[in-house]
């Protein structure tokens, strides 16, 4: 059993080293090449390009957001859960008191486990969107922005600014549509 796990283990560790390490390097290299090379051929400042850059970051976050249909997955579980809800309201016929209570508690234990399951699928969406294309990001950018160019300057502050009014910027707008909609709907 150990001979196997460390067959194993040394199968991860060569895939590792020789497939995703290399992948992640040449697609850094690229992305240095298009996006952080001509800023630096036209002059911009440090501060500019990471805003820039935390820009296209949380505009690529959104496009996750609108891809992986987080929104619509949110409606089918509320449209869902409210039918539930209504099947559960419809125990209130029984007359059997004690019968009507086993089925109520039956009923709730099944809504707390599926919103407890949304919650956990929401929670993972939230991450593959929101921070897995920021820590990549950072982590990019820290390594292929050069050391005495940043004098001090920490790399987060203008990209998280530049990511943070993206990404709330756009949730607001859609927010704001959503409900103009809603109401023109009604």
């Amino acid at each position: 059993m150990n001979g196997m796990l460390t067959l194993l283990n040394t199968f991860f560790d060569r895939l590792f080293t020789a497939g995703v390490i290399p992948l992640f390097h040449l697609l850094g290299q690229g992305l240095a090449f298009v996006l952080l090379r001509p800023l630096a051929l036209l002059r911009v400042p440090l501060p500019g390009r990471l805003l820039l850059m935390g820009i296209f970051f949380g505009l690529l976050s959104r496009q996750l957001y609108r891809w992986l249909r987080v929104e619509e997955d949110e409606h089918r579980f509320q449209s869902a859960f409210a039918a539930k809800r209504e099947q559960r309201q419809d125990l209130n016929a029984i007359t059997d008191w004690k019968l009507r209570e086993a089925l109520f508690r039956a009923a709730d234990d099944e809504l707390d486990e599926a919103y407890n399951t949304y919650l956990a699928k929401r929670f993972a969406q939230h991450g593959v969107v929101h921070l897995l294309p920021l820590f990549f990001a950072l982590a990019w950018l820290d390594r292929f922005l050069p050391a005495p160019a940043l004098a001090g300057l920490p790399t987060a502050v203008p990209f998280l600014a530049g990511y943070l009014a993206t990404v709330l910027g756009r949730h607001l707008d859609g927010s704001r549509l959503r409900r103009a909609l809603a109401r023109r709907r009604n």
